[in-house]
């Protein structure tokens, strides 16, 4: 773990230096690298306001497992259609819901038929979900990081004020590639219990928790 003490510091401490130069994982603290979204992304209330009018609704990863019990139907998988061989992967669909209905929903507890925004016509009762949006994609064309379509005007603003300066220090140092994408994980009631594989990622990622924990 590295704390940086001062989130207003210019420079990387020689340790977090390191450990990105060597490609380690290792947690870090009061970075100052997104204070906007430290300060407000951790609400439900926000969340549910500022992404109301995204364009086809938060992609939600749900698990539709009917046998196997309660374990494999929180387990959720990271496997690409096709990938993973003859490994006996858990039967986890992506689905979209408005944020709304998502945050709203109990999961497994859950009574009611929550709507689907796609596919349509369908409804999910009694799933565990676990949502998984992104926020930020490159755009080839134009070379520049793009805001998904319908995110509210507060937290625009908020995505503007990410420490770029901080994020380009940890880039080098670390020798990462191009930013590529920046994703929104959102657990809430429905995703009570969740699992995942052990698993790696394939990019190198920065994950800024905002709120609960991550283990």
């Amino acid at each position: 773990h590295v704390d940086f003490g001062d989130a207003g510091r210019a420079d990387l401490p020689a340790k977090a230096r390191e450990l990105l130069a060597r490609g380690m994982c290792f947690t870090m603290s009061r970075t100052g690298l997104w204070p906007a979204a430290e300060a407000k992304w951790g609400s439900a209330e926000y969340l549910r306001e500022q992404l109301a009018a995204v364009e086809g609704g938060m992609h939600v990863l749900a698990n539709t497992a009917r046998e196997g019990g309660a374990k494999r139907r929180r387990l959720f998988t990271y496997f690409k259609d096709g990938e993973g061989g003859d490994f006996d992967k858990p039967e986890v669909a992506a689905v979209h819901m408005h944020i709304a209905d998502y945050l709203d929903h109990r999961g497994e507890r859950e009574t009611r038929d929550v709507p689907l925004m796609q596919p349509a016509g369908v409804a999910a009762r009694d799933v565990c979900l676990y949502l998984q949006q992104s926020l930020l994609e490159l755009k080839e064309s134009g070379g520049e990081m793009r805001l998904e379509p319908g995110v509210g005007a507060a937290m625009a603003r908020d995505v503007a004020q990410l420490n770029m300066a901080r994020l380009q220090q940890l880039q080098h140092a670390g020798g990462f590639g191009r930013w590529r994408v920046s994703q929104l994980f959102v657990g809430t009631e429905a995703t009570s219990g969740a699992r995942s594989f052990i698993h790696f990622d394939h990019n190198d990622n920065i994950f800024l928790q905002i709120a609960g924990s991550k283990r």
